[in-house]
């Protein structure tokens, strides 16, 4: 494998860092939303977190919209090293990519139907909340895409067969004990109170955070993988 290759491919992984920082900062610290806000709430009190002038919160969903991209950025790193497993017909590295470019629209749309439900003032706080509610759904629990990626990825690993496996045989169980953990989320449309509710422990926190985990090992197998590929020159 050439430097270019090497260097273009470490570069794109790195940016898995900033894509998670400006993720988790944007769209929880600067909007305040750790937790969310409660699914129980009245339209009116969600009317007033979405105001023209609370610049902070708009501006911290829409970085989170524009380091999102970053996560199909870092996916193609993935689908490249998962093609040195499978070989000339690498189908879970074509999965796992068209459902990591799937995935970004939940983040791009929840986003930016923050930003629209924040715009102008004196829209009606029933179809706030309403389009409130449609993006955490979509934000929490629109997760299928991340769990097929995720079995995916366990699924290719796990195929490796070769003396020194290119992402470590641990990384496969994770992803798939992850895929597990992402289910959680599927229940916030059927509750609005409670830990499976979009700001409960289930709904929100277990949903995060094995998002975050995921994003933390995969950095650092990828990284290891290329950095290997890259000492013993395959292409």
């Amino acid at each position: 494998m050439s430097n270019t290759n090497t260097k273009n491919q470490l570069i794109v992984t790195h940016s898995a860092i900033p894509m998670a920082l400006i993720i988790g900062i944007g769209s929880f610290v600067m909007t305040g939303w750790l937790p969310p806000p409660s699914p129980s709430l009245s339209p009116e009190e969600v009317a007033k977190i979405f105001t023209p002038d609370n610049y902070v919160l708009r501006l911290g969903v829409l970085l989170m919209c524009i380091f999102c991209s970053l996560v199909v950025a870092f996916s193609g790193v993935i689908a490249t090293q998962l093609k040195r497993i499978e070989g000339p017909h690498h189908v879970m590295a074509n999965l796992q990519y068209v459902c990591q470019a799937a995935g970004l629209c939940l983040f791009l749309v929840p986003g930016f139907i923050w930003l629209a439900i924040s715009y102008r003032a004196g829209t009606n706080p029933e179809l706030i909340m309403v389009l409130n509610d449609l993006a955490w759904f979509m934000f929490l629990a629109g997760s299928g895409p991340t769990i097929v990626q995720w079995l995916g990825i366990g699924c290719a690993v796990i195929g490796d067969k070769s003396a020194e496996p290119i992402y470590p045989r641990w990384f496969a169980f994770l992803n798939f004990w992850l895929a597990l953990g992402a289910t959680a989320g599927l229940v916030i449309p059927f509750v609005k109170t409670g830990p499976f509710a979009y700001n409960g422990l289930f709904g929100f926190w277990v949903v995060a955070t094995v998002f975050f985990i995921w994003v933390s090992c995969a950095y650092w197998c990828t990284l290891q993988a290329v950095k290997k590929q890259g000492r013993e020159g395959n292409a």
